[in-house]
């Protein structure tokens, strides 16, 4: 039997919290992106509101939400 230190086990359920938010927040650009049909002529404002989603998650990724 294998034992794991209870400090190495919080870690690897810390990093799984941080891993599963971050797929999360990649799910919802990627949905958001798959499920939206701009109306007519209104390409380029619903592009640039994914883009700022998109970006939003790459910063979560980075970890720097909030350090702009």
């Amino acid at each position: 039997m294998d034992f794991v230190h209870a400090s190495d086990y919080d870690e690897a359920c810390a990093q799984l919290e941080l891993v599963r938010g971050r797929v999360e927040a990649l799910t919802a650009v990627a949905r958001q992106l798959a499920c939206t049909t701009p109306r007519s002529g209104e390409w380029e404002r619903t592009y640039r509101a994914l883009q700022a989603r998109a970006q939003q998650a790459l910063r979560l990724l980075d970890g720097s939400e909030g350090r702009q």
